[in-house]
């Protein structure tokens, strides 16, 4: 197994909640709630691919007041050893805004599998071999990561990396 990435959308109160717990209890939380819900994306081992491609640094870089970064990684911090975060739903609208103007094939004219793998960019897959299967699954996380987060428009997003 790897580390994964998984995004929740929820209410505020299930926010609250959660800044509450400790760390056991908000990891045994947040599993419940992903196996309740069908309001969660897991966009698997490719989170920190995507954040690099999106921002040109590493997800454990992460920049912040920068929609691109916050769109993998999250606005606000809950548990920081276990990289639980999240975006309130007035940070979902901001991100979504700046999201929703961008073109992912943009960076296709610049991807480069070899920098990636000269970064450490999680996970070691960057090869040129594969570039044109590597690019069409960060493609692919980017759309569905980007319609979870309009269908999550009215609520706020958990990310977890796990």
């Amino acid at each position: 197994m790897g580390i994964q990435a998984v995004y929740i959308s929820v209410k505020d109160e299930v926010v609250e909640k959660l800044q509450q717990l400790s760390s056991k209890d908000l990891l045994n939380e947040l599993e419940e709630i992903q196996e309740k819900t069908n309001r969660h994306i897991d966009i698997g081992k490719i989170w920190d691919g995507l954040h690099f491609i999106l921002t040109g640094v590493s997800s454990s870089e992460p920049i912040e007041d920068n929609e691109l970064s916050e769109f993998i990684v999250g606005t606000y911090v809950i548990l920081e050893d276990e990289f639980i975060g999240f975006s309130s739903k007035e940070d979902v609208k901001r991100i979504l805004n700046k999201i929703n103007e961008l073109n992912f094939d943009h960076f296709k004219k610049d991807f480069n599998p070899t920098l990636l793998a000269e970064q450490n960019i999680y996970p070691n897959i960057w090869t040129e071999e594969d570039k044109g299967i590597l690019f069409a699954e960060l493609k692919t996380s980017f759309e569905g990561l980007k319609t979870f987060y309009q269908k999550s428009i009215d609520l706020n997003i958990i990310v977890t990396i796990y």
